[in-house]
């Protein structure tokens, strides 16, 4: 079984379960096609780890429009970015 993936349906009932408002739950997430757009769907804070920030194509990932909340590098840089 491959990781799960965030998709809209799906993921409606663990969300209503876990009683938080979608709009506190932030998303991170490394594929915009497959994570940044299902969970903007849902009305969830995202943010995407860009791991190919400044390079060329999408490399494997497909290619998708979605607008995250914010976008960094790697995790350290959002580690610092929200002072954990």
């Amino acid at each position: 079984m491959s990781g799960v993936k965030l998709a809209a349906p799906p993921a409606i009932a663990p969300i209503a379960k876990i009683g938080i408002p979608s709009e506190k739950i932030l998303h991170v997430a490394c594929s915009v096609y497959h994570d940044i757009v299902p969970a903007n769907s849902l009305g969830l804070s995202t943010v995407w780890v860009n791991r190919r920030l400044g390079q060329d194509g999408s490399g494997a990932a497909l290619p998708a429009q979605g607008k995250p909340d914010l976008e960094v590098p790697d995790l350290k840089s959002l580690a610092a970015k929200i002072n954990f």
